[in-house]
């Protein structure tokens, strides 16, 4: 009979072998994988078990198959389910539901006879807990879905076929225990491995690099635990990164534990910017008989805290950081090491220096990536209770003693398996579990076992048993208060922040700037790195990708996991884009444009800026001339201050001139080839000449046709609607360009930052904005037509509203010259709300599917989150105006604009701005996109949809976080803008 240790508390595990350091061998060792195709039973409660089901040889060829490792629900099995807080059962800790799914794995696997020799089977994650069988005998039992759990099979293996039977439990105790906001997965998602040593071997070893107190020399501090030793030799060679051995030195062994103490001279020191690495090669003998080998990656460094900052290597720290969820858009929580990889090198190559693994312990080649690569990692352990805090009791369980062996397990477990590597600098406690008893039982455990890092748990408010004091979305003001509190001595990490759900976050440069500010503040991790969709494809084989509740899962967050820098196809987001600039490890300064004296600052804090190329170049209308500039060398956390020679140019009318910067790697490095550009800055100059040539017009025809008016020139006709004051469209050498001419529109489709002001909008009916036509009017002059609409644009039952008008200017050569001006009327302040946007939308021929513009590029960019645009001329199809949120939303604005064309072939329509506005264009309206809900449900319309806006709102982190900076909220204000209209060949 199986043993109901999944909802017995005081079960952790049975026959688990105690934790240890993950390890790779090198000799005298095997390991075999067992990954692949299991055979697979599915039942919806463990009480459906039968006994023969894990025994011997039992018959399972009926059975189904399933690849292991992976997750269940995504196999077809059991029910797809996201929350962020909810648990999906009855909060009754420690019991869970009889109707617990379980699956029952089994496989067999050849063993050839065991001489002298121990096996272990390893597994590395199993949701949520499991027992294993073999060969018909019980194993053990483990629990803690993303920890390593080991049991010694030496006793139950035999030669030839060997079956292995893991009965695995979806609930368990342990489940109160992993509430994070992601997915509910179940299964061996995991590898799973035999491993194969000599009795005589090592179990567990610890690393420790002390270096002395100017930061030069070392000693480390390696201490070794082996099994069944009697009299055994042990050589011990350390490696230097260049491949020199520098150390080669032989121990006699007469116990299972020694401490080696080793005096290393000028090591190269390990860090995020310098992640050198030296090869650490352990070797067992017996006389002079090799037993086995061991080669471990170590890495010089040192964390600590003083003067309340926190030095790695005797300097301070800036995280430049970003909260990582192990996902795969096809495999759920089983992530290959393809994906580790290039979410590590994308880190790299877009200027992020340190990851947080939210919030669990990731894959162990996860972190040796990170040793390889450079980042800091904050490691955080299995261990979230947020579901408690809908309950009357957030610590319920955190602060009942019953649970403390369960909190500590997990604490144990994280800091034995990844002690060694050079890259985890802090430990975390967890998540989001609220404070008490356990959590100090916990953190003392930790800081017994190891003193050399930091440790971290943002819901510890008072930081009484950290080292740093953390806190989550916090917004500018606090964070500028936090920096000012000379009082508290404890530094500050912001562990969560610019939550980058759908379009956003907005405002990076602001908290990067406050960051850079205060000593005490020592940066954050945006959350989070990747959306957790789930790729499917429709009747037509359309992608699109599904969120809670597509899988008609209740409770649920909605697309509260559609969160991420990356899409969840691993595409980059343009807020990636934005987060590479604003973590720029080199930025300029403009102090003087004119004379071109500018001061560069090496933000690194390790690395000397001799490893950059610095490209300066003078760019104007569709010209640029390179500068030559000597770059002095720049030291880390250091400026300088340098000065442009400026070529001489022709003075050309009508041209923006700007000095760009491009930055890039001189030398190949591991995350980036040479060339790779690290950083960009654009500075304009004063050296505007506006054109003096005299424009010679006439006014065009007309024919008053009572509700319609007929304007007619050279090539062109428009139409224009007396009763609503637009245009009816715009024909261009008898093509219409414009099927619709400007309305006035202050609505966008909701983006997620939206999240809790549309309802406000909503409630005011903002959506239903309307325009009233007051009075038409025109009147023809020597040198055009002039005509006014003056209009009331308000809301239903709404006492606030906009007076303002439509002004054209229209010239016989058909060009429009278009002002549109608007003053709110709220005697009694009833609109205080921000609204989405000021602006005016056209419907244009949807074949004029090339777009041409001058402006901030080549992304989208909004007031907030702007950083990373530089001005150009850019030339996209129209696909590339549309960036393709999952869950659909405004996007594709473009800032700043000069003019913008839309053309074929043939024609075009041409548009210059009186002022830098804001533009888009997409085949769909902004109903369209409110109302789909997966980007495969948008059909194009028959026409482009031109948005021309003197503001939007800004974008902010407001799903999760803080509202738009004030300078960065569109309030009721009066406006005037426009731009001219114009139709032409070929552009």
């Amino acid at each position: 009979m199986i043993l109901q240790d999944w909802r017995t508390l005081e079960v952790l595990q049975r026959n688990r072998l105690e934790s240890r350091a993950y390890f790779n061998y090198s000799h005298g060792s095997t390991v075999e994988k067992l990954n692949g195709q299991w055979r697979f039973k599915y039942l919806d409660s463990p009480r459906r078990i039968k006994q023969d089901y894990y025994a011997d040889r039992y018959q399972d060829q009926d059975w189904d198959f399933i690849e292991v490792p992976s997750c269940w629900q995504l196999k077809g099995y059991g029910k797809m389910h996201y929350t962020d807080l909810y648990y999906q059962f009855p909060v009754i800790p420690p019991e869970v539901p009889t109707e617990n799914p379980t699956g029952i794995y089994r496989r067999t696997f050849e063993l050839e006879e065991l001489d002298d020799q121990s096996r272990i089977l390893r597994f590395y994650g199993v949701d949520s807990a499991f027992h294993v069988y073999l060969n018909g005998e019980f194993v053990g039992y483990s629990q803690g879905s993303r920890m390593i759990s080991e049991f010694d099979i030496s006793q139950v293996t035999r030669e030839g076929e060997n079956q292995l039977t893991v009965i695995v439990y979806q609930w368990s105790d342990g489940t109160y225990l992993e509430d994070q906001d992601m997915w509910w997965f179940s299964g061996i998602f995991r590898d799973v491995e035999i491993i194969t040593t000599k009795k005589n071997s090592l179990w567990d070893f610890q690393i420790k690099t002390e270096l002395d107190e100017n930061y030069e020399n070392s000693v480390l501090h390696i201490h070794l635990k082996y099994q069944n030793i009697k009299d055994h030799r042990l050589q011990l060679k350390l490696q230097n990164p260049e491949g020199d051995i520098i150390l080669d030195k032989k121990y006699q062994l007469i116990t299972n534990e020694i401490t080696l103490l080793e005096n290393i001279k000028t090591p190269a020191l390990w860090s995020a910017e310098t992640p050198h690495l030296y090869s650490l090669e352990l070797s067992l003998f017996d006389k002079d008989q090799l037993l086995e080998t061991v080669v471990e990656k170590i890495g010089f460094r040192q964390v600590e805290v003083k003067d309340g900052k926190i030095l790695l290597n005797g300097k301070p720290l800036l995280f430049k950081g970003v909260n990582r969820h192990d996902f795969n858009c096809d495999t759920g929580r089983t992530v290959s090491s393809e994906d580790m990889l290039k979410d590590i090198l994308l880190m790299k190559q877009h200027n992020i220096n340190a990851v947080r693994t939210a919030h669990y312990p990731n894959m162990p080649e996860f972190y040796a990536l990170c040793d390889q690569y450079g980042l800091y990692v904050i490691d955080e352990a299995d261990l979230e209770c947020h579901g408690f805090e809908l309950t009357h009791n957030y610590k319920w369980i955190t602060d009942n003693p019953d649970w403390e062996e369960a909190y500590v397990d997990r604490g144990k477990r994280l800091v034995d398996r990844d002690k060694n590597r050079p890259s985890v600098i802090m430990w975390s406690y967890g998540n989001e579990s609220d404070f008490g008893r356990n959590f100090i039982a916990m953190s003392e455990k930790i800081k017994n076992m190891d003193a050399t890092r930091l440790t971290h748990y943002e819901s510890d408010f008072s930081a009484s048993t950290t080292d740093v004091y953390s806190t989550m979305y916090s917004n500018y003001e606090m964070l500028e208060q936090i920096g000012r509190d000379i009082d508290q001595t404890k530094p500050h990490i912001l562990c969560e922040y610019a939550h980058a759900m759908g379009n956003g976050p907005g405002g990076l440069i602001d908290y990067q700037t406050i960051f850079e500010k205060y000593d005490r503040l020592h940066g954050g991790f945006v959350w989070e790195w990747i959306d957790h969709g789930i790729r499917c494809y429709d009747e037509k084989g359309k992608v699109f990708y599904k969120y809670g509740g597509d899988y008609g899962d209740a409770p649920h967050n909605g697309n509260f996991n559609m969160d991420g820098l990356l899409f969840p196809d691993r595409t980059p987001s343009p807020s990636l884009t934005e987060l590479k600039k604003v973590y720029e490890p080199i930025s300029i300064q403009v102090l003087d444009a004119e004379k071109g004296i500018l001061e560069i600052h090496n933000k690194n804090t390790f690395l000397n800026s001799d490893v950059y190329a610095f490209h300066f170049y003078l760019f104007f209308g569709n010209s640029s001339v390179d500068m030559k500039v000597d770059i002095p060398s720049i030291n880390p956390r250091t400026k300088a201050i340098i000065q442009l020679e400026y070529p001489q140019v022709i003075g050309l009318k009508d041209t923006r001139y700007f000095v760009n910067c491009k930055i890039s790697l001189k030398d190949h490095w591991h995350y980036a080839a040479s060339q790779h550009v690290v950083t960009t800055m654009q500075y304009e100059l004063p050296w505007f000449l506006a054109s003096d040539k005299m424009n010679l017009t006439s006014a065009p025809n007309i024919e008053d046709q009572f509700d319609e008016l007929l304007i007619s020139g050279k090539h062109f006709q428009v139409t224009f609607d007396q009763v609503t004051g637009c245009f009816k469209n715009y024909t261009y050498k008898g093509k219409v360009l414009i099927e619709k001419g400007p309305e006035l529109n202050f609505w966008r489709a909701p983006i997620d930052n939206d999240m809790y002001q549309i309802k406000k909008w909503h409630e005011k009916h903002f959506h239903l904005m309307h325009l009233f036509n007051e009075k038409f009017e025109y009147e023809i002059q020597e040198k055009g037509l002039i005509i006014r609409n003056h209009f009331i644009a308000g809301i239903p039952n709404q006492e606030w509203y906009y007076k303002g008008c439509y002004h054209y200017f229209i010239t016989e050569d058909g060009e429009i010259q278009f002002k549109v001006t608007g003053k709110p009327h709220d005697p009694n302040r009833v609109m205080r709300e921000m609204i989405p946007r000021i602006g005016v939308h056209m419907n244009i021929n949807k074949n004029l599917e090339q777009v041409k513009w001058f402006g901030l590029g080549p992304h989208e960019t909004y007031v907030d989150s702007i950083s990373s645009g530089l001005f150009d001329l850019y030339d996209h199809h129209i696909s590339k105006m549309w960036t393709d949120y999952p869950y659909p939303q405004e996007n594709g604005n473009r800032s700043q604009v000069d003019f913008m064309a839309l053309y074929d072939e043939d024609h075009g329509i041409y548009l210059k701005s009186h002022q830098p506005l804001n533009m888009s264009v997409h085949p769909y309206t902004h109903e369209d996109i409110e109302q789909a809900k997966h980007c495969n449900a948008l059909n194009p319309q028959s026409f482009l949809r031109w948005n021309i806006d003197y503001k939007q709102n800004g974008l902010g982190s407001n799903s999760c976080g803080p509202q738009q900076k004030p300078e960065h909220q569109l309030k009721l204000i009066h406006f005037e803008f426009g731009f001219t209209l114009q139709g032409k060949d070929k552009i």
